[in-house]
């Protein structure tokens, strides 16, 4: 269909809004040595009158283009303005990729007004009117109720699908900590990789690592808007502080005042084979690293215990790391009588699997 056929199908129907989710939609017409941006797909129904276009610039992939719908449609619904769900859109998209995939940039909105909401005020205050009141579901009370410590597990790149059932698991072993997964809007650049020396010379290693620190800030004001106490992300990038590269937790450095944990998975989401039961026992054992805090870190043996900070060696075996990160640990006697009646908890959980 010539989009001079598609203009006359679609505008002057009342249609608020046209969503173009195929490859290049949003392409320019092209002359001989230049862009015509008269015309095009997406040019000519806008300028046929459709007052918002939303269209890809280029190719994208499948699980690009459904997580930009996904988020754009979510945002809307919610009663954002459509350059608010765009942006909150390419946010979702950037999270869900891994590597140095763009494809965040190529979504395109086309609006005579980006401050504008597919409905007006009059169909808003119809809306609340008929709406019966929604019930406050009853996990909601009880989280409100709840007065120890609330932890929100954010699965950065979702690749996570049983964090849920993973959440519940913990909390029903013990009730000092309340575990629930949250998602979290940040600024793009939030997990900017940073390429190291290794890198360079290293051609699958190209990904680069997040600066745990430089993440925490951008994350800081997500920890009371989440209505939790402890933020916890977990991703498949590399992770690295001022010092080192390739830890597997960085935590805040100050033990009184930490509210943000980073987890990294990238040696464990990177086995092909891994099995379910050494996936949940690495988490576990992160959990409880970062939940124990820093305060009682401690490089003497033994190593499996949770507070023992392992030295990062780049040229130790992935397999040795790897049985290391998912062996069972167990908090030795000094920082049993440290952590006093954290102790019961946090072993509730490590032996959840």
């Amino acid at each position: 269909m010539s989009a001079e056929n598609l203009r006359q199908v679609l505008c002057h129907r009342g249609i608020r809004l046209v969503f173009l989710n195929a490859c290049e939609t949003g392409m320019v017409g092209r002359g001989e040595d230049h862009f015509d941006f008269n015309r095009g797909v997406a040019p000519k129904l806008v300028a046929g009158g459709i007052p918002i276009l939303v269209a890809n610039q280029y190719k994208v992939l499948d699980v690009s283009a459904t997580e930009f719908a996904r988020t754009f449609y979510w945002w809307l619904a919610l009663g954002s303005t459509v350059g608010d769900a765009a942006r909150e859109a390419r946010v979702a998209v950037n999270y869900s990729m891994t590597g140095e995939n763009i494809d965040w940039a190529v979504p395109v909105v086309y609006a005579r007004n980006p401050g504008r909401m597919i409905y007006d005020e009059e169909e808003k205050r119809h809306v609340e009117e008929t709406l019966r009141p929604l019930a406050v579901p009853p996990q909601m009370v009880a989280s409100r109720a709840f007065q120890g410590v609330q932890v929100g597990l954010w699965d950065v790149n979702h690749v996570l699908p049983d964090l849920d059932a993973f959440a519940s698991t913990l909390n029903a072993r013990q009730t000092q900590f309340k575990f629930r997964a949250v998602e979290v809007s940040a600024p793009l650049g939030t997990w900017r990789r940073i390429k190291s020396g290794s890198d360079a010379s290293n051609k699958n290693g190209n990904e680069g690592y997040i600066n745990g620190k430089e993440v925490a800030i951008k994350l800081h004001d997500q920890v009371d808007r989440l209505g939790v106490d402890r933020l916890i992300c977990i991703t498949a990038f590399g992770l690295m502080d001022h010092a080192e590269q390739g830890l597997a937790l960085w935590n805040e450095e100050d033990a009184n005042a930490q509210r943000i944990s980073i987890i990294s998975g990238k040696l464990i989401f990177e086995q092909p084979d891994l099995a379910a039961a050494h996936l949940n026992r690495f988490l576990l054992n992160m959990l409880v690293s970062a939940l124990a805090g820093v305060a009682d870190d401690h490089k003497d043996p033994p190593a499996t215990c949770p507070n023992y900070v392992a030295p990062i060696n780049p040229e130790q075996d992935p397999a040795a790391r790897l049985a290391y990160l998912t062996a069972p640990y167990q908090f030795c006697d000094a920082c049993v009588a440290k952590l006093k009646s954290q102790v019961d908890p946090l072993n509730q959980i490590l032996s959840a699997w």
